[in-house]
């Protein structure tokens, strides 16, 4: 996939061939895009050739050019128990009465990606997922606008239960080569000049189910509901979000790279709690 050049040009002084500039090249074959490229004119034979290809190696640490392969895990724990009430004071019928309403959201899932990276960015692999989502809402309103002649109390509640089941790694959108179908997954190792690394995944799910039931009901002056249909199947698929992760300490001179590091997902702003861990060990040849 890569082309390497060297080029050594004599430097002409007063009619006489002087010490070598040497230059050094990486690009890339089909884009042309160039990796790295240095250039020496040091005197002194073979050791200027060393020093060139250590310049060289330099720039070339930053890339992952011979593939790391091996098995990637990661794992995705979040759950969520959040309320929000809300009050508020209310008239008539020459009466006062206040206006009540809560909304409580509990949910929880797990995610399981078991992946094998098989190329410099391909990864084939298995999810499975599995997640609760419970929605609740509940009103007391003293002044319920009936008419808009007439008000009166109503008492309002709305359940929603959503259980989410999701397996397989999508394979919709990469096609197929042969007889081998390509994965909706990618891994991909990112080198830093300072002997770190970041080990980056975009991967997604295949369309699983998420089966809805939701219950409403409602009692009081008018507008009355007694809603209670069969649950409600929909298509959901889980991509794996915002997965870069590191920093680790390792380099392209490495041959094995290996590591596990678990990272807090709170968000207490709306009282989400989880964890990601990621375990890997990867070589090449």
């Amino acid at each position: 996939e890569y082309l390497v050049q060297v080029v050594a040009t004599p430097k002409v002084d007063g009619g006489y061939a002087g010490p070598l500039l040497l230059e050094a090249s990486c690009k890339h074959k089909r884009t042309k895009t160039v990796l790295a490229s240095v250039s020496t004119s040091n005197v002194g034979g073979g050791d200027s050739l060393v020093g060139l290809a250590e310049l060289f190696v330099d720039q070339m640490v930053k890339f992952e050019v011979c593939p790391y392969l091996g098995k990637v895990s990661v794992l995705v724990d979040l759950a969520k128990d959040n309320q929000t009430n809300t009050e508020r004071a209310v008239y008539c019928n020459k009466r006062d009465g206040k206006f009540i309403r809560s909304d409580k959201e509990i949910s929880s899932s797990k995610q399981q990606w078991e992946l094998e990276k098989t190329g410099r960015r391909s990864a084939t692999g298995d999810l499975e997922y599995s997640g609760s989502e419970k929605f609740d809402v509940s009103e007391e309103d003293d002044c319920h606008r009936c008419t808009p002649e007439y008000e009166g109390r109503r008492t309002y509640t709305k359940n929603t239960n959503t259980d989410i089941s999701v397996t397989g790694l999508s394979d919709e959108s990469a096609g197929k080569k042969g007889d081998t179908v390509n994965k909706d997954a990618r891994i991909r190792v990112r080198f830093l000049e300072d002997g770190y690394y970041f080990v980056k995944i975009d991967a997604t799910s295949r369309n699983g189910t998420a089966q809805i039931a939701v219950k409403e009901n409602a009692t009081g002056s008018c507008d009355t509901i007694n809603h209670n249909p069969s649950p409600e199947k929909k298509v959901r698929d889980v991509p794996l979000e915002a997965a870069e992760w590191g920093p680790f300490s390792g380099s392209p001179k490495d041959k094995r790279l290996a590591d596990t590091k678990e990272d807090p997902l709170n968000k207490p702003e709306i009282k989400e709690t989880g964890k990601r861990t990621i375990k890997f060990e990867l070589s090449r040849k």
